[in-house]
C-alpha cells in the first residue's frame, strides 16, 4: 500500500519526522530512507532511496528553502 496524504488530510508533525532528519547547527533538513510500503513497487523504492535518501531536502528559491512533499 502507498502511504501518501490526500489534500484533505493534514500536513503533521508526524508526517515529517517519518520522512526528514533536521539538523538545528545546520538549519538543514534531509531525507530519510523510505519504507517499500510507500511505493508502489520494489523498482521505484529502490531508485527514490539510492537517488535522495541522505541528501539535503530542497531547493533555493527567492531566499528560502522549498521542500515539496507530495500531498
Amino acid at each position: 500500500m502507498v502511504s501518501v496524504l490526500t489534500r484533505e488530510e493534514n500536513l503533521t508533525h508526524a508526517y515529517l519526522v517519518k520522512r526528514l532528519n533536521y539538523d538545528p547547527d545546520t538549519g538543514l533538513f534531509t531525507w530519510k530512507s523510505r519504507p517499500l510500503s510507500d511505493f508502489k513497487g520494489f523498482r521505484s523504492w529502490k531508485s527514490w532511496n539510492t537517488k535522495y535518501a541522505g541528501t539535503v531536502a530542497g531547493t533555493e528559491t527567492e531566499g528560502r528553502i522549498k521542500i515539496r512533499i507530495k500531498v
